[in-house]
């Protein structure tokens, strides 16, 4: 080989290795791009890392082929309408709503039972009770089977109650009008079997309101009547099932009571809480005054009775320290407040509202924080319940929807 075919070979050989040298660079060092217009050349500087540009062609890249999309991150919106059908049975064991999973709360199943007047968890949370004007049914809320109806003695059934041994159930039938007063029957069914043992008191007068104690050794009936003198609050004990204590109170619209009796909490108007010491002088410790706008509406002791949650006409939601009264946290919610829940540990509160939403709002105690809003009432959300347990929340409105809301498996 001559000098100049030696020349012409290592110039040729120089050319061919720069050229593979840069492919190598654009493969391994940076990303493969797509430009939009094909004529547009790339600027490469010395502080940048060269990149080159491929163009798919039909062969590799066929138009009939979709690209891939990406995958959308989870959120922790609840899904409030995909129930399961009316035959298919809930998991045995849902996850326990809490201050974590509470977002993730979505609607599980629902059913309608007709002029629904109450609702009721038995004590081991196996069923729910379902007050109607002539009768009480009871299911099974895995499946909603209807397993057992009751039926009293008298109609007008506007109030039920399970006591926490689950050895009792008391129902409470009313009769009359506003302008001529109203007739309350007493009524109680005993047992695992519910045995009825038929009626227990009768007054002529309206019950306002009825709670056990955590232990079932008493049960307080709040009573109301035009005559001021036969405005009161009895307490039975449940094994004589005689009257041992009457507190005069004053007219009496709503009760709490407190886990173990020690604090009941009545509201004498609207515009009025007033908290007693039951085991004292029968003298109300505080009286909490609302506002025009903001008349109360609900009143809920938390489980260990340090806590008492109000609702009111505006859609405030407050937090009161019981043992002195003062105020310690207030939400706020867009619709009137129809009915109130703690759940067992007491870390959340559930919240019902009325027509102007028809929302269930889920609240976390110790920081006030909204933790969920769950849609789907087409009327005001007149019962909201946990289960004992806490892995279920049960709500009933006025048109007689109940639903099941918990943690999809």
């Amino acid at each position: 080989m001559g000098v100049l075919e030696k020349k012409l070979y290592l110039i040729t050989l120089s050319i061919l290795f720069s050229g593979l040298g840069l492919g190598a660079c654009s493969v391994f060092t940076g990303p493969v791009i797509e430009t939009e217009t094909a004529t547009q050349p790339i600027e490469l500087t010395a502080t940048s890392t060269p990149q080159a540009t491929i163009s798919p062609t039909s062969t590799l890249t066929p138009t009939s082929t979709p690209f891939p999309t990406a995958t959308p991150s989870p959120t922790h919106l609840p899904t409030a309408t995909l129930f399961v059908l009316q035959d298919t049975p809930l998991p045995e064991t849902l996850a326990p709503i809490n201050i974590v999973s509470a977002p993730d709360v979505s609607a599980l199943a629902e059913w309608y039972v007709e002029d629904l007047t109450d609702l009721a968890w038995t004590a081991d949370g196996s069923s729910l009770a379902a007050a109607t004007v002539d009768r009480i049914d009871l299911f099974d809320l895995k499946t909603r089977y209807k397993w057992r109806s009751l039926y009293p003695d008298y109609k007008g059934v506007r109030n039920i109650t399970f006591s926490p041994n689950g050895y009792w159930l008391v129902s409470s039938s009313r009769t009359g009008t506003d302008e001529n007063g109203y007739y309350t029957n007493l009524e109680r069914w005993w047992g695992l079997d519910m045995k009825p043992l038929g009626l227990f008191g009768n007054q002529p007068r309206g019950l306002s309101d009825m709670e056990f104690t955590a232990n079932s050794l008493v049960l307080f009936t709040a009573f109301s009547s035009p005559a001021e003198d036969k405005n009161s609050i009895e307490f039975w004990d449940t094994y004589s099932w005689e009257i041992t204590r009457t507190m005069r109170v004053g007219t009496v619209l709503d009760i709490s009571v407190s886990q173990f009796g020690e604090w009941l909490a009545t509201s004498p108007d609207r515009y009025a809480i007033q908290i007693w010491d039951t085991r004292a002088t029968g003298k109300p410790l505080h009286t909490i005054y609302t506002s025009f706008t903001g008349a109360v509406t609900q009143a809920e002791f938390s489980p260990d009775g340090g806590t008492l949650a109000t609702g009111h006409y505006d859609g405030v939601i407050n937090l009161w320290d019981v043992a002195t009264g003062t105020l310690i946290r207030t939400m706020q919610a867009d619709a009137v407040i129809e009915s109130l829940s703690f759940s067992p540990d007491g870390s959340l509160l559930a919240t019902g509202s009325s027509y102007e939403d028809n929302l269930i709002r889920i609240w976390w105690v110790d920081s006030g924080s909204l933790l969920s809003i769950l849609p789907g009432h087409k009327s005001g959300v007149q019962f909201l319940l946990f289960s004992p347990y806490g892995d279920m929340l049960v709500s009933g409105s006025y048109d007689g929807m109940i639903r099941v809301w918990g943690i999809r498996p």
